[in-house]
């Protein structure tokens, strides 16, 4: 018919390697397998919106009516393993403030593991080891005494149940 829509699926493609040499090729076919049409694009040169795309013949020559209307859509490869990172420069707000979050749950944390290392005597005040168990994860956090002075955590924790241990490398 005229003007036809299809409901289908889109193509996605995760990742093109060499995109300036990469060609993308669409065709179309009647039902019964009669080629209508078809059109070689390079990837490099695709805008990303809606286009109308001419179809050509077998030879190369353009067919006067029949277009094909698409809607592109161009995004950068991110890899599985920098997804986090992708998704923290595109939404650095949240990414603060699950961060913040983490890092309040570890400070509670390791005033709990202070408390049962002294005997449930409050919490320390000063730079030492605890032990305790639980499941944490940071990496160089920053934090501020009670006497006004900052102290510079240098440690890196990752367990899933066991002792967690804490050492406070440095103040300023």
């Amino acid at each position: 018919g005229i003007n036809p829509v299809y409901d289908e699926e889109p193509f996605v493609f995760k990742k093109v390697v060499l995109p300036e040499l990469a060609c993308l090729r669409i065709a179309a076919y009647e039902e019964s397998g009669k080629f209508i049409g078809h059109r070689v694009v390079p990837v490099i040169g695709l805008c990303p919106g809606y286009r109308h795309v001419t179809l050509r013949t077998e030879c190369g020559q353009p067919l006067p009516l029949a277009t094909l209307f698409m809607h592109v859509v161009v995004k950068d490869y991110v890899p599985e393993g920098f997804s986090d990172f992708a998704e923290a420069l595109a939404n650095p707000i949240k990414y603060q403030s699950e961060l913040d979050k983490r890092t309040h749950q570890l400070a509670v944390l390791t005033e709990d593991t202070d408390e049962l290392e002294e005997g449930g005597g409050g919490t320390s005040g000063g730079g030492g080891t605890g032990s305790g168990t639980g499941t944490a994860a940071t990496t160089g956090q920053s934090s501020s005494m009670d006497d006004g002075t900052a102290s510079v955590n240098s440690t890196t924790v990752s367990l899933s149940s066991g002792s967690v241990r804490t050492k406070r490398v440095g103040s300023a």
